[in-house]
């Protein structure tokens, strides 16, 4: 077996072997962090601050868009588990429809945000403008929100990643659990492949 053989097999034996880490932690009261400060009480293992946007645009009735857009101010990263800092701004016109994350949009930024984390558990830079590493396609979606997230600034996005198993080299089966300032949930099942 190759030495690079050896790596892979080494690094797909100590990724199923991991769990998720036991700090994981809530808010502070009022549900405000503010930027700069980490929710968790061990330094990440990386911070990368981005500045780009996730946007949605949509209709439910004829010429009455909602529209909303995340700033990420930064992504901080630990094994197992990552967290997002975010902005949102959100225009509706649609009648008595109140500011507040919209759950489609937080379903594409948990996409990127996993996407983010995986390129740093499987040891690649992440850079937004090249070529992706790796691909991400849910199975299993299912949201909770009881309660609605009207906060626009400093919005913390937490992501538990609660199993990888590799299928082969290629392609493995992730579930994972995120919030939005614990008040919105979303649990997930999917594939990601090496590309």
């Amino acid at each position: 077996m190759s030495a690079q053989a050896d790596h892979l097999a080494l690094q797909k034996h100590e990724l199923q072997a991991l769990s998720v880490p036991p700090f994981a932690p809530a808010l502070r009261p009022g549900g405000y962090v503010p930027y700069g400060q980490y929710m968790s009480t061990r330094t990440p293992e990386k911070v990368i601050r981005d500045n780009s946007t996730v946007e949605l645009s949509f209709n439910v009735m004829p010429d009455r868009p909602v529209r909303e857009k995340l700033t990420i101010k930064e992504y901080r990263l630990w094994h197992r588990y990552a967290e997002a800092v975010l902005d949102r701004e959100y225009f509706s016109s649609m009648e008595k429809s109140p500011d507040h994350l919209i759950f489609l949009t937080g379903c594409a930024h948990s996409q990127k945000l996993l996407y983010v984390y995986l390129n740093h558990e499987l040891g690649f830079d992440y850079v937004p403008h090249e070529k992706e590493r790796v691909k991400y396609w849910p199975t299993h979606v299912d949201v909770k929100m009881p309660r609605m997230v009207r906060q626009n600034r400093d919005v913390v996005q937490k992501l538990s990643v609660t199993r990888i198993e590799w299928v082969d080299g290629k392609v493995a089966e992730i579930d994972f659990v995120s919030t939005f300032n614990d008040l919105v949930t979303i649990e997930a099942k999917g594939k990601i492949y090496l590309i």
